[in-house]
């Protein structure tokens, strides 16, 4: 992995934390009381993720680039690819949340819906930088939301925010940990090209 990707990496690990703090927010939803006390445990989480960023991206780019990196690296998708994948993805959240709020009836469907998306855009991520780990986020995503689905269903009403809230905010901190635990221990030294292409 070139220093570049490494800045992109620990860039898009933070990302993910911020994303990870809307859906713990949104577990507030079904928790009543909570709400406070969840966005300012958000907050602090993201805070936290922040300064271990900042850390890991100042030795990154103290650290000389590798050589030959350039060189093995392998040939990077058009950034075109990335903007379809997410306008298709904000689509299918507009769309299905239109219609369970209207038509379908089903609001409280919402955030399983929405994670159920989120999680599924993973998976051409996870193809277009070839990284499968991404592919594991996606998983764990579908299959919280297909959790949060049955718990609605069997149990209490409010589950259908607490299972995707708390399970959205746990897959979109865990994926950020492991990154930029990655990117600390020097991983992104490595460039070969069984590195790029096999599971970073």
């Amino acid at each position: 992995m070139r220093r570049d990707t490494a800045v992109m990496a620990v860039i898009g690990a933070l990302v993910g934390a911020a994303f990870g703090r809307v859906w713990l927010s949104w577990a507030g939803d079904g928790i009543p009381g909570a709400q406070q006390a969840l966005d300012l445990a958000g907050w602090l989480v993201v805070g936290g993720f922040l300064v271990a960023g900042a850390r890991v991206l100042v030795s990154v780019l103290r650290a000389p680039e590798p050589a030959g990196g350039t060189e093995t690296a392998p040939p990077r998708p058009h950034p075109g690819w990335f903007g379809l994948v997410i306008a298709v993805e904000v689509a299918l959240i507009a769309v299905g949340n239109r219609l369970l709020h209207t038509s379908l009836d089903a609001p409280e469907l919402s955030p399983v819906w929405t994670l159920l998306v989120v999680g599924a855009h993973f998976v051409p991520f996870g193809m277009l930088l070839r990284i499968r780990a991404f592919h594991v986020l996606a998983a764990a995503m579908c299959a919280v939301a297909v959790a949060g689905a049955l718990a609605g269903l069997l149990g209490s009403p409010a589950l259908w925010y607490v299972v995707p809230g708390f399970g959205g905010a746990a897959a979109l901190w865990a994926f950020p940990a492991w990154a930029l635990l990655r990117v600390a221990r020097g991983r992104w030294t490595h460039d070969t090209p069984r590195e790029a292409g096999a599971g970073r």
